[in-house]
C-alpha cells in the first residue's frame, strides 16, 4: 500500500506533508520506500534525448501541415 493510499485511508485531516512528517516522527514511515515513490512521481516520458513536450508539439505541428494542406486543395480555385 503506497504512502498516498494510507494517507487517504486514515480519514485525518492534515495536510499530505504533514502527516507523512507525523508518521516519520513516529517510525511509522520507511523513508527508503519514501524515496523510491518519489522518484515515480518526477517520471518523466524521454525517447532518444526527445522530451515528451517535444514530441506533441511535432505532433502538433504536422497535424496544422496536414490541415492546411487539406483546406489547399478544398478550397484552391
Amino acid at each position: 500500500m503506497t504512502q498516498n493510499q494510507k494517507y487517504r485511508a486514515s480519514g485525518t485531516d492534515l495536510s499530505f506533508k504533514d502527516w507523512i512528517e507525523m508518521q516519520k516522527t513516529m517510525g511509522s514511515v520507511d523513508e527508503k520506500l519514501e524515496n523510491n515513490e518519489s522518484d515515480n512521481a518526477n517520471f518523466s516520458i524521454d525517447y532518444k534525448g526527445i522530451s515528451g513536450k517535444q514530441i506533441a508539439i511535432g505532433i502538433g505541428v504536422i497535424i496544422l501541415i496536414g490541415v492546411g494542406i487539406w483546406a489547399y486543395k478544398k478550397y484552391k480555385k
